[in-house]
């Protein structure tokens, strides 16, 4: 599906920014410096029964892995692989994205850092290549819109 398409059916408002490949949060320092919006880090993971999430982190955040699967009394988080990751959101390590959820069919659990409630939030549209700073509001508005569930962490 066409993202920008899709933004726009749902009036989504964006800013959006054009760079060099990024594949690594250190990488990406200079879009965080330069577009307004918060950087984030997103950790495709599953668990022993095959549940799948998306952990949006904000970029500079270490992620307790063990903290959050006791909030989600799911067991051990592992990493997702590319096989899962292309299944589900149709992406490729190194363009992990919230966005990728419009490839998916509901089955992945959104996790937002707590930290990133009401700011901006700076993400590739599936590609990483171009970077999309969209308000917090507006990013509820694509998870609902997808069926996916969520919860702040």
């Amino acid at each position: 599906m066409d993202i920008y398409k899709y933004l726009s059916n749902l009036k989504i408002d964006y800013v959006k920014m054009e760079h060099k490949p990024v594949s690594t949060v250190k990488e990406a320092l200079f879009i965080e410096e330069t577009m307004n919006g918060e950087g984030v880090k997103n950790l495709f993971l599953k668990n022993a029964n095959h549940n799948y999430y998306l952990y949006v982190i904000k970029s500079n955040k270490r992620a307790d892995l063990k903290a959050l699967a006791n909030y989600l009394n799911s067991g051990k988080l592992y990493f997702g692989n590319e096989v899962e990751l292309n299944k589900y959101l149709g992406l490729k390590p190194g363009a992990v994205s919230l966005l990728g959820i419009i490839n998916d069919s509901g089955k992945v659990k959104i996790i937002i850092d707590s930290d990133l409630v009401g700011k901006r939030l700076l993400m590739h549209p599936n590609i990483n290549t171009v970077t999309l700073s969209i308000a917090y509001n507006n990013v509820l508005k694509i998870i609902e819109d997808c069926k996916n569930d969520y919860i702040i962490f």
